[in-house]
């Protein structure tokens, strides 16, 4: 009798655990047309917002401090991830997709340094507080830096401006994914050391705000 009654408590809570878990859309923008070809932007949106309008828009302003000749493509369909453990929950199929083409301006630029946005919120994870970062490489020629190499004043405030009016038209459906976490136990120290890790569970965070640190950004990596 006690080995039923713990089959059916695994059962309900297998059940709730499935029920609880958040499907998120994500967004997979692709980037062409220069010689370190291929780029990846990824962004999460809630599994209810199929229009990528908002999103599309935000490249269209971003497209005058990146290079002539660079695409950026806005794709209105993907993957359904599930937040919890990083699995594919289906398929999304939206609106407002499209191409964006860089108008930077032509001339010598180098192809791994661009500008950042940081993508804010107010989620602690791990008692760290969840931040997303979107890297626009290769960035300039014509309108982005200042002399000393650092990214101009009036470049950062038309960018955040731009970052900002894509969160309010999202209002809480734009999202940050902090990605679920397995120690190895093959190195975690054991239960009781200072360093021992524990697994989490992923969990998403609304973006509230962006922020443009003033530095160039170099991206050693062409996913994101």
């Amino acid at each position: 009798m006690g080995d039923f009654r713990k089959v059916l408590s695994i059962r309900a809570e297998t059940r709730l655990a499935l029920l609880t878990m958040t499907s998120m859309n994500r967004v997979k923008v692709t980037w062409s047309g220069w010689q370190g070809q291929p780029g990846l932007s990824t962004f999460y949106l809630t599994d209810s917002t199929l229009d990528v309008t908002a999103l599309k828009n935000f490249f269209s302003a971003m497209a005058v401090y990146v290079p002539n000749g660079i695409v950026m493509t806005i794709p209105a369909l993907g993957d359904k991830i599930i937040a919890e453990d990083a699995s594919i929950g289906g398929s999304w199929s939206g609106t407002g997709g499209g191409t964006v083409n860089g108008g930077g301006g032509t001339g010598t630029y180098a192809g791994s340094a661009g500008v950042v946005v940081d993508w804010l919120t107010g989620t602690l994870v791990n008692r760290r507080r969840v931040m997303g970062r979107t890297y626009f490489v290769p960035g300039g020629p014509l309108n982005l830096y200042e002399n000393n190499g650092t990214i101009g004043e009036g470049a950062r405030t038309a960018i955040v401006v731009a970052a900002n009016a894509m969160i309010s038209a999202y209002s809480g459906a734009f999202l940050v994914w902090s990605r679920p976490f397995t120690p190895d136990p093959k190195t975690n120290p054991p239960v009781g050391d200072p360093g021992h890790k524990v697994a989490r569970a992923g969990t998403t965070a609304p973006v509230l705000a962006a922020r443009v640190p003033d530095i160039a950004a170099v991206q050693r990596s062409r996913r994101q």
